[in-house]
C-alpha cells in the first residue's frame, strides 16, 4: 500500500473513533486543482512544499503516518480552528 493510503486509512480510523464531523477524500495531488474543501492532510514533507502555503485551505502535515495520536491532535487542532472561523 501507498503512504497516502495508509495515511487516508488512519484519518478515517481517527475520524470514526472520535465521531468528528468529517468528510474525506482521497486522491493524488491532481484532486487539489479546483478544491474547495476546508484541508488538505498529507506527509509533512509534501504539506510543506511552498506550492502549499497560502492556501485558501488548512494545510495539516503528519510525520508518523501510524500514529493515531499524531493524527487525533493535528484534527482536533483543525476543528478547533473551524471553530474560530
Amino acid at each position: 500500500m501507498g503512504s497516502s493510503t495508509l495515511l487516508h486509512i488512519k484519518v478515517k480510523s481517527v475520524i470514526e473513533e472520535n465521531g468528528y464531523p468529517i468528510e474525506t477524500i482521497h486522491g493524488n495531488l491532481d484532486v487539489l486543482i479546483g478544491f474547495t474543501g476546508d484541508a488538505f492532510m498529507s506527509m509533512a514533507d509534501i504539506a510543506a512544499e511552498p506550492d502549499f502555503q497560502n492556501k485558501p485551505y488548512e494545510v495539516i502535515g503528519i510525520q508518523n503516518i501510524m500514529s493515531k495520536e499524531e493524527i487525533q491532535g493535528k484534527l482536533e487542532t483543525f476543528l478547533e480552528t473551524m471553530q474560530t472561523k
